[in-house]
């Protein structure tokens, strides 16, 4: 029983140092606040069951959380095109890049957000959509130019 007191309690300090991060990075992802919301709970839910199988929290939790809202996405069909929902979230201080963050389709969207929101090294984000490095260095360059083009430079 301690032992599950120990995971709850890592899995709690994980929730409270990136939970937040987590949910603003899966909800401008997926553009849908309750896809966010269910993402992410389910994420840690999965994370309580399955303790004793993971030995990097924080990653399987980012991992779980997006493959989650990206299954969701293919089950409900969403348009990629369709205008985000407006959200303040403290971490992401210039709305004008969130903005334009949200615009880019599904896969630049999410490889921007996990390279540069969640900070994970582009082998493990590419993991986490399901495709290989290369593929992942496609997207995440498309979206830079996509970006630069719409917001000018930027620092």
């Amino acid at each position: 029983m301690q032992d599950a007191v120990v995971t709850e309690n890592e899995v709690e300090r994980l929730y409270r140092e990136q939970g937040r991060r987590l949910w603003a990075a899966v909800f401008v992802y997926a553009r849908d606040r309750s896809i966010a919301d269910d993402a992410v709970a389910e994420a840690f839910a999965q994370l309580l069951r399955r303790e004793r199988e993971i030995h990097d929290l924080g990653a399987w939790v980012w991992t779980a959380a997006f493959r989650i809202a990206g299954g969701e996405l293919q089950r409900r069909a969403v348009l990629l095109h369709e205008v985000p929902e407006t959200v303040h979230v403290d971490e992401f201080a210039d709305t004008e890049i969130l903005g334009a963050v949200a615009t880019l389709p599904e896969r630049q969207r999410a490889a921007v957000l996990l390279f540069y929101y969640a900070d994970r090294p582009i082998r493990e984000a590419a993991e986490i959509l399901g495709v290989s490095s290369s593929t992942f260095r496609v997207h995440l360059t498309r979206a830079r130019r996509h970006l630069s083009r719409t917001l000018g430079d930027v620092p």
